[in-house]
């Protein structure tokens, strides 16, 4: 069991990550959404956790335990040299019996996480609007990502007296700039500077960072409820949800806010 963890109010840190990937037009703009080749979903969350290095030990110490287990040892993905399971969490990835581990783990840990949650086919019809009134428009993915990381960050990033933000990284390109400009727009709203003493974007590979592989997990667990109709998962970690907000269903303006206080109780999200 883990220490109950105190969230500092003078310095915030969040660790971001996504699931789905915001594709939604193949080979010579083939339409993969209705085709079911491309995911219903696109979510972006965050992780927030004050204490990085008590939750890499404890992982890195389950990860040992499972490989020593003759329960689990045999299992192909906890074999090194897959450089998979044996060396970081990845929920898509990970075995069944070991997920199930991971989930029954982390619930142990004092950490919060917040979803922001984009139906694509509201997104195919944007796209399809605005192509109406524009035929020199051409969707890309970083558009919904960026997008989705204003609506996550709103209100998020203009009390505390410094930030430190940690995206997982996605793919080879570096888009830590561009992450940063959206927060600062976001900060620019409310009047505040910019000091990269006060405020500072940073980009991660997932295997590195186990607040990167926890969100990972939540992310999964959401994703699973909404994609599947399986919400077991999702009501495993419900104590640790501070905001799922749906932005495509509910009131027409501000979307569907899931909150600790209304879990879901059904599969019908």
């Amino acid at each position: 069991m883990s220490k109950p963890v105190s969230f500092n109010r003078a310095h915030k840190r969040y660790y971001v990550d996504e699931a789905g990937d915001g594709v939604l037009f193949g080979p010579m703009g083939s339409d993969l959404l209705s085709k079911g080749e491309a995911r219903r979903y696109f979510m972006l969350g965050f992780v927030e956790y004050d204490a990085p290095d008590q939750i890499e030990q404890a992982l890195s110490d389950l990860r040992q335990r499972l490989m020593s287990d003759p329960l689990f040892s045999t299992i192909a993905l906890l074999d090194p040299a897959r450089k998979k399971t044996a060396l970081f969490f990845h929920a898509k990835d990970d075995h069944p019996e070991i997920r199930i581990k991971v989930f029954e783990f982390i619930r142990a840990f004092d950490f919060k996480f917040s979803v922001v949650i984009k139906d694509m086919r509201a997104v195919k019809s944007y796209v399809e609007s605005r192509n109406r009134f524009n035929s020199d428009y051409r969707y890309n993915p970083d558009e919904l990502y960026d997008y989705t990381v204003r609506l996550l960050f709103n209100q998020r990033i203009h009390k505390a007296d410094s930030y430190e933000i940690i995206f997982s990284r996605r793919g080879p390109s570096d888009r830590t700039h561009a992450l940063q400009k959206q927060l600062e727009k976001l900060r620019a709203d409310y009047g505040l500077d910019n000091d990269l003493k006060r405020f500072s974007v940073t980009v991660e590979d997932t295997r590195r960072s186990s607040c990167l592989q926890l969100i990972d997990y939540c992310l999964w667990a959401v994703q699973r409820a909404y994609e599947r109709g399986e919400v077991r998962f999702l009501h495993a970690i419900w104590d640790k949800v501070s905001i799922l907000r749906d932005v495509d269903h509910g009131d027409k303006q501000y979307g569907l806010y899931l909150t600790r206080k209304h879990k879901p109780q059904t599969t019908n999200l």
